[in-house]
């Protein structure tokens, strides 16, 4: 697999982006960079670095995982009309 396989690309920097990169390379994306980041509390103004993973999906791998999200999204939307539907202010 070569670089012109890649056809999306995710980038995760925050406090659990290891374990979500390790998630998406079990499921057949590609590691494509590791790295740091720098970022700039807004409040605080200090200056702080954190991990950077990116991984990438050949096309393969990125429709399943489109159909996936798909699937996640459409069960999402029935549970909340399930919710909706059953409200008696208990939520």
């Amino acid at each position: 697999m070569s670089m012109e396989d890649i056809v999306f690309t995710f980038e995760f920097d925050d406090a659990n982006s290891n374990n979500i990169a390790n998630d998406y390379l079990e499921n057949g994306w590609r590691l494509l960079h590791v790295g740091q980041k720098t970022v700039i509390d807004p409040q605080s103004k200090q200056m702080y670095y954190t991990t950077v993973y990116v991984v990438g999906a050949t096309s393969q791998v990125y429709e399943s995982w489109k159909e996936e999200q798909f699937l996640l999204r459409e069960k999402a939307a029935r549970i909340k009309e399930f919710v909706k539907a059953n409200d008696n202010g208990n939520f």
